[in-house]
């Protein structure tokens, strides 16, 4: 008969298993799984190699046998306590502790999310490695995101593998540690578009994932991973319903622009838009489709005026297309414009007073990153 007992408590793991009337014996024990988290975890001198970025399809790995201290053995990356740093402190208090930050690459890059450093200097901001807090000597903001990229200059990270957004599905088993080591089982709820109400500029992808778990503590900026522990998203903000979850895939597509060029420029359209998929929109003159991009303004102007899509595009039109890629709620306008390089031509397909019309344009360019200094 095998027992296996597994314990996850605080910032430990121990692994026991025992083969009872067999010659054979197994033994996975805590010392083993302890030096393997701190080869991943450890201080060590960063490499000056390009950093390379990984884009997988999700894990299709079977559920059985999958348990919370083999994924957290299984993920490439480690999760990292992110602290606000007092000046007056000669240690680091509990309540400093802000949110955490996952490694990304192999010379001292992490992630989080902006509402992790919120209102903080770079002089603040520090990543707690072991007992050690190092200090952040860059931190650059992505807005078109709201992804913070974080460079720790004196360690060396696991990098990430990061999850190709339309491959997770709803209902897909994930596992979320938002504290470092403490792993909790869930499912993603949802990975359609939520009910947008106010319009957002065409650089900014604004798609979350939903996972409807609610008694994970808030802790923004942890992992979520799947069953090969390779990065899904991170948690974003909490809700009465469950947290929001900042999807992988646009991360790491950031992060190779950013390491490419010291900055991140995203194509742009030039309009505001409110996606269509759950949002509840009134119209007294058109009836608006089920999904898509409807151009709205609100308080500023729908179509930037000198834009891209000035003179082409007016409010009210609903934009369904970008070449061949459907706005149908898998994706936001945002989100489908991280895959185009600015200056690119495209064809826009939209609806405008229930005609469909193509619309030729070339896409305009904006730098999306900010320093935190």
């Amino acid at each position: 008969m095998r027992v296996v007992a597994i314990a996850i408590v605080t910032c430990a793991v121990s692994v026991s298993a025992a083969l009872i009337g067999s010659s054979s014996f197994v033994s996975w024990r805590m010392d083993r799984v302890e030096a393997r988290l701190q080869e991943l975890e450890g201080i060590r001198r960063p490499t000056t190699t390009q950093p390379a970025v990984t884009i997988v399809d999700v894990s299709d790995r079977s559920e059985a046998g999958q348990d919370t201290a083999e994924v957290l053995l299984r993920r490439q990356s480690p999760v990292y306590p992110i602290v606000k740093q007092e000046k007056s402190a000669g240690m680091i208090a509990q309540d400093a502790v802000v949110g955490a930050a996952v490694a990304v690459s192999a010379d001292g890059w992490l992630v989080t999310t902006a509402g992790v450093v919120s209102g903080m200097r770079l002089a603040e901001i520090g990543v707690q490695v072991g007992n050690v807090v190092m200090p952040v000597e860059r931190a650059v903001k992505d807005l078109s995101t709201d992804a913070v990229f974080l460079r720790v200059a004196s360690v060396r990270f696991s990098p990430a593998a990061f999850v190709r957004a339309e491959t997770v599905r709803s209902g897909q088993r994930a596992w979320i540690e938002p504290h470092p080591r403490r792993v909790y089982a869930d499912r993603i709820a949802d990975t359609r578009i939520g009910r947008q109400v106010e319009p957002l500029s065409s650089e900014r992808a604004g798609r979350r994932f939903f996972l409807g778990r609610t008694d994970v503590a808030d802790w923004k900026g942890g992992a979520v991973w799947d069953a090969d522990g390779r990065l899904v998203g991170l948690l974003d903000r909490q809700t009465r319903d469950g947290w929001l979850v900042l999807p992988a895939e646009s991360l790491g597509q950031t992060f190779v622009s950013l390491v490419a060029s010291g900055e991140v420029r995203r194509a742009v359209l030039g309009v505001r838009a409110v996606d269509l998929t759950g949002s509840l929109t009134e119209s007294a003159s058109t009836e608006l489709p089920a999904s898509g991009a409807l151009v709205a303004g609100g308080k500023t102007p729908a179509v930037l005026p000198g834009g891209p899509a000035s003179g082409k595009l007016v409010e009210g039109d609903v934009i369904v297309r970008l070449d061949r890629d459907l706005l149908d709620g898998s994706a936001d306008l945002g989100e489908r414009l991280l895959a185009y390089r600015p200056g690119a031509n495209v064809v826009v397909g939209v609806i405008r007073g229930g005609k469909t019309l193509e619309i030729p344009l070339t896409l305009g360019s904006a730098v999306v990153t900010e320093s935190i200094k």
